[in-house]
């Protein structure tokens, strides 16, 4: 069997002539139309993209920017919340005593209570001085404490020796 020679008669040549030009051109303007929309994504993006990191960095200024001043008032804004006393005493005295001497001391600190730290910390030596200047009376006996540490923050931590004054 032979295949008839197609490729002879002028009809076919102008048909299969046909379909390879407008498959030829067909693939050029695909790839003509293709490559213009890639390109013009290509610098949507690149735009964006350059759109996206000056953002980021404006981001980035404002934010530290921000920080810096939120951390400055917090600072200026910190202030006393409670005052933890403890006591170091010898044996002699009774833990109630203790107990009462702590709850004295307490009391005679609470107007240090919402104070800002700052205030605090430059009154710090006036703080120490009366609190050891001052003689606390439990039960007939009279008390002078000494200040051994004195920490600052939210919590004003003392830790206070206790001295039984005759």
């Amino acid at each position: 069997m032979r295949i008839p020679p197609y490729y002879k008669n002028p009809h076919w040549q102008r048909f299969l002539a046909g379909v390879f030009l407008g498959t030829l051109l067909g693939w050029v303007l695909f790839l003509f139309f293709y490559g213009n929309t890639i390109d013009r994504h290509v610098i949507a993006l690149k735009n964006k993209q350059a759109e996206i990191n000056d953002l980021k960095k404006d981001i980035d200024e404002i934010w530290k920017k921000d920080y810096e001043e939120c951390n400055k008032e917090n600072q200026r804004l910190l202030k006393v919340q409670d005052i933890e006393i403890n006591l170091e005493h010898s044996d002699k005295i009774s833990m109630l005593t203790v107990q009462k001497l702590q709850q004295q001391t307490k009391d005679f600190l609470r107007d240090l209570i919402k104070k800002d730290i700052e205030t605090v910390a430059n009154n710090k030596e006036f703080i120490m001085k009366t609190i050891e200047e001052k003689t606390f009376t439990i039960d007939d006996q009279k008390y002078q404490l000494r200040v051994e540490h004195f920490f600052l923050f939210t919590t004003l931590e003392l830790h206070l020796r206790i001295k039984h004054v005759e």
